[in-house]
């Protein structure tokens, strides 16, 4: 094969590759995987706010996040944060409700995504908490709201119950 005939098989085998790669990469994504960015996004945006400020469960902390927090899950919180202490009792909230810890963990990973099962309008979002050599996940659970994705729950492992049953039965 001539010299000239190869450069021409191989300028055109590389404009193909290059049409391909560009077609991939501007291909829109599926709606499922958008939904999964976004609200993974959402996810590591909360984490990262949280993880660079005061921790406490306060009204102030609370506000601080509430454009993560889906309407009903912050007036559940605020609600719970703004209800007497007493210092015979142990409150219902001990510690940090988004890292389901008292003691605050170093850091935290983003892990899996993916589309609830039993609610198809929401994601799940596992998040990996590090203390020390420890590591939990908690589960963020994600849903639209004015065309955004915020928290609408917290699934801690174990068998704890979840945030929202956790608020609605006052830790009974």
């Amino acid at each position: 094969m001539s010299t000239t005939r190869r450069r021409l098989g191989f300028g055109w085998s590389l404009a193909l590759l290059l049409t391909l790669v560009a077609a991939a990469a501007a291909a829109p994504t599926t709606g499922s995987d958008a939904d999964l960015l976004a609200a993974t996004a959402v996810a590591r945006a909360f984490y990262e706010y949280h993880f660079g400020h005061d921790m406490g469960f306060t009204e102030a902390g609370l506000r601080a996040r509430s454009r993560w927090l889906a309407p009903a899950l912050y007036r559940a919180l605020l609600a719970e944060a703004r209800k007497p202490k007493s210092p015979d009792e142990v409150p219902l909230i001990d510690g940090d409700p988004f890292t389901d810890s008292q003691e605050y963990p170093s850091s935290f990973r983003i892990g899996a995504a993916g589309k609830d099962g039993h609610n198809r309008d929401q994601v799940l979002v596992d998040v990996a908490m590090v203390t020390g050599t420890s590591t939990r996940l908690v589960r963020l659970v994600l849903a639209r709201f004015d065309g955004r994705y915020q928290i609408v729950n917290f699934i801690f492992p174990g068998g704890s119950p979840d945030l929202i049953h956790l608020l609605a039965r006052g830790g009974h």
